[in-house]
């Protein structure tokens, strides 16, 4: 069975708005960017992957995947879970049944071999993986395979979401946790979290240009 990762991307000027109490609208985006760099960097070095496609909107999301070799599809929606739908249909109409595991872009200290135990814990086709946030609420990672029938629901509360969809369409549910992937950033305090799991390196210097530039210090925000 083809294996894809499909990573959702969302315009760099509109990422990480929950951050605004301690970085400006530029350091925001300088962060997303370089987030989603290291994400891409991560998912390409997977040996268990047959391909990496990126589904966004933002014209320089797309050129840095394209650099890649990621296979690009454009967001027409506005919403995530129908960005990811529309993303599936996509590849499975191009390539034909494929397994997909969705890794958002915003997992710097995440790295190819956590990837790759991802798919190897995987072992039968009504088998769905899955990997929570730190707090155990959002789904930092997602491995449906080829299940067109399976809905996604990122969000909040999405890890138990996603459990409780896949007992009531009969699959088995596998968690997986890691430290590295379930450092994403969604508030103030998950930047010296992820800095604790050094992350790849676009986002390193990313934050440590924010505090030297700032004098933002490098430390557990409260």
């Amino acid at each position: 069975m083809t294996i894809w990762a499909l990573i959702p991307v969302k315009v760099f000027a509109e990422a990480k708005s929950r951050l605004s109490s301690i970085l400006t609208p530029k350091q925001r985006a300088i962060l997303a960017r370089a987030m989603f760099r290291d994400t891409l960097s991560a998912t390409a070095l997977a040996e268990g992957l047959d391909g990496i496609a990126v589904v966004t909107k933002d014209p320089e999301a797309a050129e840095i995947a394209r650099l890649a070799g990621a296979c690009v599809i454009d967001d027409q929606t506005q919403d995530l879970n129908d960005a990811l739908t529309a993303g599936r249909m996509t590849l499975q109409n191009r390539l034909g049944a494929v397994d997909l595991i969705i890794i958002p872009a915003d997992l710097p200290a995440a790295r190819a071999s956590d990837i790759d135990d991802f798919i190897a814990a995987r072992r039968t086709p009504t088998q769905i993986v899955l990997s929570p946030d730190h707090e155990g609420d959002g789904t930092n990672m997602l491995l449906t395979g080829a299940m067109t029938d399976f809905p996604y629901a990122f969000g909040p509360a999405s890890y138990q979401r996603h459990i409780s969809q896949a007992k009531d369409l009969g699959y088995e549910a596998t968690s997986l946790k890691s430290v590295r992937v379930g450092a994403d950033l969604d508030n103030p305090s998950d930047l010296y979290r992820i800095w604790q799991h050094a992350p790849g390196e676009h986002t390193k210097r990313a934050l440590e240009t924010f505090c030297l530039s700032s004098h933002w210090p490098l430390k557990e925000v409260s």
